[in-house]
C-alpha cells in the first residue's frame, strides 16, 4: 500500500509540474507577441546623451571625423569589461552571520546576469498575473 503523503506529495508536484508549463506556455506566447509588435515600431532619436528611464531613447555621439564616435555603452557592458580585465580581483564583499562572503568581478558579472534574469521572468510573470 501506498502512504497517503506520499501520494499527497505525488499529486502536488503533478499539481506544479503542470501549473510551471502553463505558465512557460504564456511567457513564450507574449514574448512572442510582443517581439512581433516591436518589429514594426519607429523608433525617434533621443533629445540627451544619457537617461534613466526605462523606455528611454538616447542621442548617439556621432560626428563628423570618424575619431569623434562613441560607440553606445550599457552598464552590463561596463560590468563585462570590468571582469575580463580584473577577472580575478575582489570585486565586492558583504558580511553574513560574521562571516565575509566575496566575489571576484568573474563571479559579481555571473550574480548580475542571473537577478537580471530573475527580475526579467518577475516581470514577465507578473504582466501574465495582470492580464
Amino acid at each position: 500500500m501506498t502512504d497517503p503523503k506520499e501520494s499527497d506529495n505525488l499529486q502536488t508536484s503533478r499539481r506544479i509540474l503542470k501549473t510551471k508549463t502553463i505558465l512557460k506556455n504564456k511567457i513564450h506566447s507574449a514574448i512572442s507577441k510582443k517581439a512581433q509588435a516591436d518589429n514594426f515600431e519607429i523608433l525617434t532619436p533621443g533629445s540627451s546623451y544619457w537617461t534613466s528611464k526605462r523606455e528611454g531613447q538616447v542621442q548617439l555621439r556621432m560626428g563628423k571625423d570618424p575619431l569623434d564616435n562613441e560607440p553606445p555603452v550599457t552598464v552590463p557592458d561596463l560590468i563585462m569589461s570590468a571582469a575580463t580585465k580584473y577577472s580575478h580581483y575582489l570585486a565586492i564583499g558583504s558580511k553574513y552571520k560574521k562571516s565575509w562572503q566575496l566575489l571576484t568581478y568573474i563571479e559579481y558579472y555571473e550574480a548580475c546576469r542571473r537577478a537580471a534574469k530573475a527580475f526579467l521572468k518577475v516581470r514577465l510573470l507578473c504582466k501574465q498575473v495582470h492580464r
